[in-house]
């Protein structure tokens, strides 16, 4: 990460972490693809994205073109951006009597040790 606006980087992947109200430090793909709250929120940050994140560093801004989940361009590019770590599992769950595919999204905070 650039050490410029460090400061300003770390507290908006702190937000994205807190809108995100991870539990045991991950997400599930599906439960936020119906979040709209969330999402909203998510996409909230942009303005404020913009001013500290460089757009090359950024797959959202610097093609606004995304057009299915630019939320979670948005996730992974400040995360990654903040040293935070992704971990991705492709899981089968079974939701409303149909099993339905998602992803499970871990995040790992920098310096914070992996526990499954």
């Amino acid at each position: 990460m650039k050490k410029e606006f460090t400061e300003e980087k770390e507290a908006i992947a702190s937000k994205l972490y807190d809108i995100l109200e991870l539990k045991n430090n991950y997400f599930l793909l599906c439960e936020l693809d119906e979040d709209l709250i969330k999402q909203q929120k998510i996409m909230n940050l942009v303005p404020e994205i913009e001013t500290y994140f460089n757009s090359n560093d950024l797959s959202y801004l610097h093609m606004k073109c995304i057009k299915k989940r630019p939320y979670m361009s948005i996730i992974r590019g400040i995360f990654k951006n903040c040293n935070y770590k992704i971990i991705l599992q492709s899981i089968t769950n079974k939701y409303d009597n149909k099993i339905k595919r998602t992803q499970k999204y871990y995040i790992i905070k920098p310096n914070e040790a992996i526990i499954f």
